[in-house]
């Protein structure tokens, strides 16, 4: 059952999209003019898998899964989104996932229908929603590499590397979603997952304690550039697994 939801003030709202600092500014300003801040709770559903996609979301604060059930039970974790990344934009009129907030999350909602409208009188808006589009697509075929022919601790790599990457901290990753999560996301069993931190934990300490230094946890994990598209250096952030909260 969704949870209820406060609604923020238009005042609050544009000032909390200081988070969307790396969106296109076209985009941004739609969203201003168009969107209204929701806080939800963390556990709490935002939309539903087949539900009528009348909002486009983009995240101010906290962290959201979209998961879609299959017919037997089985769930699986289509993504993550962290502040600043926008969801729930669909090919069709209808979700094709659930959307749930992973922690205490502020998200803006803004009628699809009037960005639509907008789009059409605003030319580079457009073209930002096409790019938008475009790289979510990209997104979409560079998973299906990851997850083709890599082992689970290459897969786990390249989920670090891309989370890391968005979130823009040099050293340290918070992970508010759960090892269930992330297997359910990497098609890997919680089992699997936990091993892999594991085994990533334990190299990374020897790398440090060996006296080769932070930046050299990139030499761990083969291919990690070709993986992921994410340069050497992004690894190096991932020898202090240890202070990851994934449970």
């Amino acid at each position: 059952m969704r949870s209820a939801t406060t609604q923020s003030s238009r005042s609050d709202v544009i000032g909390d999209t200081d988070s969307l600092c790396g969106t296109a500014e076209s985009i941004v300003s739609a969203f201003r003019l168009a969107g209204i801040a929701h806080a939800f709770d963390a556990g709490t559903e935002i939309y539903r898998q087949d539900e009528a996609a009348r909002y486009f979301y983009v995240v101010l604060a906290g962290c959201v899964r979209t998961v879609r059930y299959i017919a037997d039970g089985r769930r699986h974790v289509g993504g993550f989104y962290i502040a600043g990344d926008i969801f729930g934009v669909e090919a069709c009129n209808e979700h094709y996932c659930d959307a749930e907030a992973i922690t205490q999350s502020q998200i803006m909602m803004a009628p699809r229908r009037r960005i639509i409208e907008l789009a059409r009188q605003d030319a580079y808006l457009s073209t930002d929603l096409w790019s938008l589009t475009v790289a979510a697509l990209s997104e979409v075929r560079r998973l299906n590499f990851l997850l083709a022919r890599n082992t689970a601790e290459e897969r786990l790599v390249g989920f670090l590397g891309d989370l890391a990457a968005r979130s823009g901290d040099g050293c340290n990753l918070d992970l508010p979603m759960t090892r269930r999560d992330i297997g359910d996301y990497l098609g890997l069993a919680i089992e699997t997952v936990s091993r892999s931190f594991a085994e990533l934990e334990r190299k990374g300490r020897r790398q440090v304690e060996g006296g080769r230094g932070f930046g050299d946890a990139a030499l761990l994990i083969d291919h990690g550039d070709t993986m992921s598209g994410h340069s050497a250096r992004t690894y190096a952030r991932f020898a202090q697994l240890a202070n990851c909260r994934a449970v």
